[in-house]
């Protein structure tokens, strides 16, 4: 199954850079950059793209220029710097086999228990506005049903 969406999600929480736990503190306001995190204080709601620009994301995800399907899309696991969008591919856990003249209504959930990841190198997390290591969107929590 693929889904389209947009990239960018509100988020607040902690990740942990390998060494310490990085809470959110503010948004970095590039699309192609990580948001700012720091080891003390207020968790602050920042606003993150989901996927890396500067990594390879796996071929479950890619970027694409548009929600609609007419838009380019780089190789599976790229993400470009300013796509808005992303493709997401994920596997059925249960087999589905479509009725002739019954078409299901899909619902896709996506949980927050996964949504922050980190890159760069340890201790990162006062990273300054800008530059591409720090806290992004990772991989959310996916709930696909059929009613």
């Amino acid at each position: 199954m693929q889904v389209t969406m947009k990239r960018a999600i509100q988020i607040a929480g902690t990740v942990t850079d390998g060494s310490n736990t990085c809470r959110t503190t503010s948004d970095s306001g590039d699309i192609s950059k990580g948001v700012v995190g720091a080891t003390s204080g207020t968790i602050v709601t920042v606003l993150a793209y989901m996927g890396q620009t500067n990594a390879n994301n796996g071929d479950a995800v890619n970027s694409t220029s548009a929600a609609d399907g007419t838009g380019t899309n780089p190789d599976a696991g790229t993400i470009d710097d300013d796509d808005v969008y992303m493709e997401w591919r994920g596997a059925l856990t249960t087999p589905f086999t479509l009725k002739s003249g019954i078409i299901p209504t899909v619902k896709v959930a996506f949980g927050t228990t996964t949504a922050l990841g980190y890159s760069g190198s340890s201790g990162g997390c006062t990273a300054t506005i800008g530059e591409s290591q720090g806290i992004y969107g990772s991989a959310p929590d996916v709930i696909i049903t059929f009613e």
